[in-house]
């Protein structure tokens, strides 16, 4: 649930897939409350929806990484013989 790429449809997708609406911040805070709403019974959902959050959350840094790399890249575009 500590996945850096969680996003609010990650959230969306594991609320459906246990039946109770989780929001981080708010009503998934502590261990305490992963307790509470008997997420370890739906672990292997939840872990299912993090584990593709972490590969969507990789391939994004990975595609920022690039895209700042070319950023400062300019191509000279000249004519080729006469076309």
């Amino acid at each position: 649930l500590r996945t850096p790429g969680l996003r609010d449809r990650h959230w969306k997708h594991m609320s459906e897939e246990v039946g109770v609406e989780l929001h981080p911040r708010r009503t998934v805070t502590t261990l305490k409350d992963v307790i509470r709403l008997d997420l370890r019974t739906h672990e292997e959902k939840v872990v299912k929806v993090c584990e593709a959050a972490g590969k969507e959350y990789a391939i994004e840094a990975a595609l920022d990484k690039m895209q700042s790399a070319w950023d400062e890249i300019s191509f000279e575009i000249m004519d080729y013989r006469e076309t």
